[in-house]
């Protein structure tokens, strides 16, 4: 494709996608969700409980929350305690492992007990209460044209499973900031940010 063409095409795409995020109105296919059962190492494929589901959204839907991710993390970098690290651009596991050291050997130096508790919110992003969602992002400063886009691209979503026989029938997803979405972690962040924030 010559680089006119394609720029065209580009403009044209980004046009529908204007239109769309200011009409509220978005292709059905934004709302149809499939999820891939993704297996963890050394488990036993018979068993389902122990798949991750990975929610996979079209592209164009992908693009869109490409695009609002950075109100979320303006969000998340502003009202989200430091020592929630997880899913932070710039920080990572080699972080959490040093701070663990440190925290041992000081407590090593001065001869006090350390107590370290793991706390695993097994399938949180998918039990992310809506109606919750919506007042947590208020609460946090989320622009709130970007949180009415991605509430109606999250209103009557449908999903269905991938599986060796086929795609299941769709089921309503009607919870959940979607497991495998751009922005499904850091806005399930926002909601633990702020169980910490009101704990404290």
């Amino acid at each position: 494709v010559a680089g006119g063409a394609r720029s065209d095409a580009q403009e044209l795409y980004w046009r529908a996608l204007c239109e769309m995020v200011h009409t509220r109105r978005f292709p059905p296919e934004y709302k149809q969700w499939t999820a891939m059962l993704a297996m963890k190492p050394g488990e036993d494929a018979r068993d389902l409980t122990r798949r991750r589901d990975l929610w996979i959204t079209c592209h164009g839907q992908k693009l869109l929350m490409r695009m609002l991710n950075t109100e979320y993390e303006r969000a998340a970098d502003a009202s989200v305690p430091a020592s929630a690290a997880g899913f932070t651009r710039g920080r990572n596991g080699p972080e959490g492992t040093l701070v663990l050291r440190l925290a041992q050997e000081q407590s090593m130096m001065d001869g006090t007990p350390l107590f370290i508790g793991f706390l695993d919110f097994g399938t949180f992003f998918m039990a992310c209460v809506k109606e919750i969602q919506w007042e947590v992002e208020r609460w946090t400063g989320v622009d709130p044209a970007v949180s009415d886009v991605v509430r109606e691209l999250h209103t009557e979503v449908r999903g269905r499973y991938e599986t060796a026989h086929g795609l299941t029938e769709g089921d309503n997803i009607d919870r959940g900031t979607g497991q495998g979405c751009v922005n499904g972690a850091v806005r399930a962040k926002l909601v633990i940010g702020e169980r910490v924030a009101g704990s404290a």
